[in-house]
């Protein structure tokens, strides 16, 4: 089942936001990623977001490449999203 996430990506040294899609079923791994806001206020990019704003970097297969985007939640409120989506599916 398909979710939508808040992607952060850099272009020409500056970030920005945009809303994805992912599929849980092809995430290898994730992890916390402390480092990006301190990046974020660097840049003077993205600055409505909160400060206590958390982001999760997931690693995507595809196939025998792999895909590492960075989105806006900590783990837990993530992997939240993926297990309310899957059970949506379940009762439908």
């Amino acid at each position: 089942m398909l979710t939508f996430l808040t992607e952060v990506y850099e272009e020409d040294r500056q970030f920005f936001a945009r809303e994805v899609l992912v599929n849980p079923d092809h995430i290898n791994f994730a992890r916390e990623d402390s480092n990006i806001m301190k990046r974020l206020k660097e840049t003077g990019s993205l600055k409505d977001l909160d400060d206590r704003a958390k982001f999760t970097r997931l690693f995507i297969n595809r196939g025998n490449m792999g895909q590492e985007i960075l989105v806006v939640g900590d783990i837990e409120v993530i992997f939240k999203k993926f297990s309310k989506a899957s059970k949506t599916l379940l009762k439908d």
